[in-house]
């Protein structure tokens, strides 16, 4: 089981460094669009969760592995909402555009298929209000939280 444990969390921290370099890549490409540092920096911090700490969770899993729909809703409709205590409407929607820009910067590198960048935005345009309702049933004392709720 040590072993099992160890394994991962080396393949773990063998993705956080690419995944420090593929955000420092990212940081330039929103520089060059003329982003402030501020805005910049908000989108590395988004995706940094997202990649560093979602994504590595329960597994090593690359950030290209991140554009899949699935990953996304749970990420959003369950994970965002216990893990993160700042999770409000407002961060949900700066989340929601920090990835539809990293991954449309993947895409443009080649790291992900036009398919995979279509199913991201897809799924985020019409799981974002979902995920919002979520969240205001996440935080509303007087909501009942059961696993049919949650759609889990």
């Amino acid at each position: 089981m040590k072993t099992d444990y160890a394994a991962l969390e080396a393949a773990c921290e063998k993705i956080r460094v690419e995944n420090a370099a593929l955000r420092a890549r990212f940081r330039e490409w929103l520089g060059s669009q003329g982003l402030s540092a501020r805005t910049v920096d908000r989108h590395d911090s988004n995706v940094r969760v997202y990649t560093d700490d979602y994504l590595l969770y329960e597994d090593a899993n690359e950030a290209s592995r991140g554009a899949s729909g699935a990953e996304l809703r749970m990420f959003f409709d369950y994970w965002f909402l216990r893990k993160c205590m700042w999770s409000s409407p407002t961060s949900m929607r700066d989340m929601a555009a920090s990835l539809k820009k990293f991954y449309a910067f993947m895409h443009e590198r080649g790291e992900i298929t036009p398919k995979a960048l279509k199913e991201l935005n897809s799924s985020i345009k019409l799981g974002l209000p979902d995920w919002l309702d979520a969240l205001r049933r996440y935080d509303d004392p007087d909501e009942d939280e059961d696993e049919d709720s949650w759609g889990l």
